[in-house]
């Protein structure tokens, strides 16, 4: 491993030496402002070496992703003439410049080290920590927006929609700790409206779960919605769409349990756009068709992972089942080790059990009812090694395509009905 940050600190503390205006220690700070250009520029220079000597690895895979991220991105703005995607402020650094996104992490325990309140184990000890969590946690998220754009190419869409915020709405990022029971007004979901812009930020929240986009699918013939960074949100709407299922929000938690609840992405169809406007409210969870994971094979070969994921499956019975994206590509050998793990494990759920999952009739907004069937949807778990090729996920389409939840709702192009026999 090399060793480029321990040179440059050296260089900087020769730099101090040679400056006596320069003061930094645990009483006293000050760096003059004819000193502090060449101090800073040793000062990142220290930070960016640390970062390339113990994180070279780390570093490529953030670039592989960063260049095939807006490879992507591009394609699609020119495709479909928009004039701008947007990406979670949270990552957009991370995504352009990897190491400036990091080096930040370095600021404080640097200083630490230059004051004398830590040694270099110590730094090279809370440094590593803090870029490997943080490293991890940008490169997740990522992950799942490169994900999130190669969903929205293979679904090749010749029309997109977005959900415009409420006129009246008023949330933010607090919003989670509010309640309606002090009288906060319920909202109406406006209408979905063509977007000549698409922002998958989550900046900006609104008071209920809409999708990220909303796309008219060439393909399918059918409205497709795409959803991320699911949370709990803080009221309820005016009404109820009869057209979609609902879950119950607290049924949902009961059944899963505590921590990692909600998947990280969910795809829904249907036949009009504004059949796909909403997709939570503080009480009702609209039932999703397919629900994705994406993770590394390190993870996936956790022995918790699959029941963990197994339950969640359970608990929001996509109708078409669950995927596990590995933008790693995997040997054959070993991608078919993985699938084995989420095979069923166990028998699906008695009628007893099923009459006591958390779904809701349309109509009922206040007390959530039992469904009216007792047959619950097959436990698909596909683990999918796709590298950064997002035609790797076409078969998502096509199992869509044989899929009699299509059929239900796909129109004859003959008789303008569907296609599920009476």
């Amino acid at each position: 491993m090399s060793n480029t940050w321990q040179a440059s600190y050296d260089e900087i503390k020769s730099y101090i030496a040679q400056h006596p205006s320069i003061a930094i220690k645990p009483e006293v700070f000050s760096i003059p402002g004819d000193v502090r250009p060449g101090f800073y520029l040793i000062f990142d220079i220290i930070r960016e070496n640390f970062i390339n000597d113990n994180f070279p690895v780390a570093l490529e895979k953030a670039r592989t992703l960063s260049k095939n991220h807006e490879i992507i991105r591009k394609e699609l703005i020119t495709s479909l003439a928009l004039e701008e995607i947007d990406v979670r402020a949270t990552i957009k650094e991370f995504l352009v410049n990897p190491i400036a996104q990091l080096s930040k992490l370095l600021y404080d325990p640097l200083f630490d080290l230059l004051m004398g309140k830590i040694d270099k184990a110590s730094f090279e000890q809370t440094s590593d920590a803090r870029l490997q969590t943080a490293f991890d946690n940008f490169f997740r998220v990522a992950e799942q927006s490169w994900l999130m754009l190669a969903l929205l190419q293979v679904f090749a869409p010749d029309e997109v929609y977005i959900v415009p915020p409420a006129l009246n709405d008023f949330a933010n990022e607090c919003d989670s700790a509010i309640t309606d029971s002090g009288g906060l007004p319920k909202q109406m979901v406006p209408d979905a409206v063509q977007a000549s812009r698409l922002s998958f930020d989550s900046s900006t929240f609104v008071s209920y779960l809409v999708p990220k986009v909303i796309m008219h699918s060439k393909p399918l013939n059918l409205y497709v919605s795409l959803v991320s960074e699911f949370r709990t949100v803080p009221l309820r709407v005016v009404y109820l769409n009869s057209n979609v299922e609902w879950f119950s929000v607290s049924g949902l938690h009961q059944k899963i349990g505590p921590g990692r609840t909600w998947p990280e992405l969910a795809i829904y169809l249907a036949k009009k756009p504004n059949d796909l406007t909403m997709v939570s409210d503080n009480q009702h969870f609209a039932h999703p068709d397919i629900i994705m994971h994406v993770e590394s094979p390190q993870v996936l070969r956790d022995p918790g992972e699959p029941d963990l994921l197994r339950n969640r499956n359970r608990a929001f019975e996509p109708r078409l089942g669950s995927y596990v994206i590995c933008t790693e590509l995997i040997p054959q050998g070993d991608i078919e080790s993985l699938k084995q793990q989420f095979k069923p494990a166990v028998p699906q759920k008695s009628d007893t059990e099923a009459n006591a999952n958390p779904a809701i009739t349309n109509q009922a907004q206040n007390t959530p009812v039992e469904p009216t069937t007792n047959v619950n949807p097959p436990e698909k778990i596909e683990v999918m090694d796709v590298g950064y090729n997002a035609a790797k996920l076409e078969p998502v389409v096509d199992a869509i395509l044989k899929s009699r939840r299509y059929a239900e709702l796909a129109p004859n192009p003959q008789t303008g009905t569907t296609n599920v026999p009476v």
